[in-house]
């Protein structure tokens, strides 16, 4: 699911129940939007907040421990937003 600003996305997290934790270059920026309103959001620790390979295999032995598995083909990444390029587009086009 994209999500076009920053309050769709937090709109969207109002729905979740479960536990939300924050990772990536953009986690920050959310993390201080998002405010002390949800209370089921953290920022991830700062070492664990880049994607590397190491964490992606961390979470994946995470997942294979709980008996949760996956076929590669399955794998889908989750972008919250458009590429920065593509946003820039779609502003020049007037796409919304």
């Amino acid at each position: 699911m994209l999500f076009r600003s920053l309050t769709d996305l937090k709109n969207e997290l109002q729905n979740i129940n479960e536990k939300v934790v924050l990772v990536g270059d953009g986690a920050v920026l959310c993390s201080k939007f998002l405010g002390e309103g949800l209370e089921n959001i953290m920022l991830a620790p700062f070492n664990n907040r880049i994607q590397t390979a190491s964490s992606v295999a961390y979470a994946a032995f995470e997942k294979i421990n709980n008996g949760e598995t996956v076929k590669a083909d399955e794998l889908m990444p989750v972008y919250l937003r458009l590429p920065q390029a593509q946003r820039e587009l779609n502003k020049k086009l007037g796409v919304k």
